[in-house]
C-alpha cells in the first residue's frame, strides 16, 4: 500500500466533486477559495486574450465562442481529473489486477473504461477491495456523465438567451458598440427611464 498515490488520489476526487457539485448543481454564486475551474476560466481566458488580436475582426467571434467551448474543456478536465484519481486510489491501495502487471498504465485503463462505463472486461481487480472501488467509480461516472448530458440543453439556451441581448446592442450603441454612442442615443430622445431599464436588463445578463 502506497499512502502517498492513495491520499493523492482521494484529494483529487474529492476536489474535483466538489467543485463540479458548486459549478453544475449548486445555483447561486459561490466563493472561489481555490476552486479549480475559476482558476482554469481565468488562465484560458487569459490565454485567448493574448492570443487574438485586439481590435480585430475576429476578435469578437473567438470571445464570443469561449464561453461555450470553455465549459466544454472544464468537462473534459474534470472527467480527466477523475479517472485518474480514482487509478491512483486503486494503484495506493495495492488492488491486485487479474492476469496483468500493477503498472500505473493498467489502473489508469480500467479506471478509464470504468469512469465510462465501457465494461470492456478484459481488465478487472480480483480483491473485494478493488471490487468495491469499480463499483464506487462506475456509479460516480454514471451521475456525471448524465448530470452533463442534462445540463448542456439547459446551457445553450441561456447562452442562446445571451446572445439576443448582445444582437440588440447594436441598435441602441452602434456597430461596434459604445457606452459614448449609447448614452448620447438614449440623451437625443431624452429617455432617461428607457437607459434605467436597458442597465436593468444588462444587469440580469451580467448575473
Amino acid at each position: 500500500m502506497n499512502l502517498a498515490e492513495l491520499f493523492l488520489g482521494a484529494v483529487l476526487v474529492i476536489a474535483v466533486l466538489r467543485d463540479a457539485f458548486l459549478g453544475l448543481l449548486v445555483p447561486r454564486t459561490v466563493a472561489n477559495h481555490g476552486r479549480f475551474s475559476s482558476r482554469f476560466l481565468r488562465l484560458t481566458w487569459t490565454s485567448l486574450s493574448i492570443v487574438v488580436k485586439r481590435g480585430s475582426k475576429r476578435e469578437e467571434g473567438w470571445l464570443a465562442s469561449f464561453g461555450p467551448l470553455s465549459v466544454i474543456m472544464l468537462l473534459v478536465c474534470w472527467a480527466t481529473f477523475l479517472i485518474v484519481g480514482f487509478a491512483l486510489i486503486s494503484k495506493g491501495a495495492g488492488v491486485v489486477l487479474q492476469d496483468h502487471s500493477q503498472s500505473f498504465r493498467d489502473y489508469l485503463y480500467l479506471s478509464g473504461v470504468t469512469f465510462l462505463t465501457l465494461g470492456q472486461g478484459d481488465l478487472f481487480a480480483t480483491s473485494p477491495l478493488g471490487r468495491m472501488f469499480t463499483v464506487a467509480e462506475a456509479g460516480v461516472g454514471l451521475a456525471f456523465l448524465a448530470i452533463v448530458v442534462s445540463y448542456l440543453p439547459v446551457l445553450y439556451g441561456l447562452f442562446s438567451k445571451r446572445e439576443s441581448l448582445i444582437i440588440l446592442m447594436d441598435a441602441r450603441a452602434g456597430s461596434p458598440p459604445s457606452g459614448g454612442e449609447m448614452i448620447r442615443r438614449f440623451a437625443d430622445k431624452e429617455d432617461w427611464d428607457g437607459l434605467c431599464e436597458w442597465f436593468a436588463k444588462w444587469e440580469q445578463w451580467s448575473a
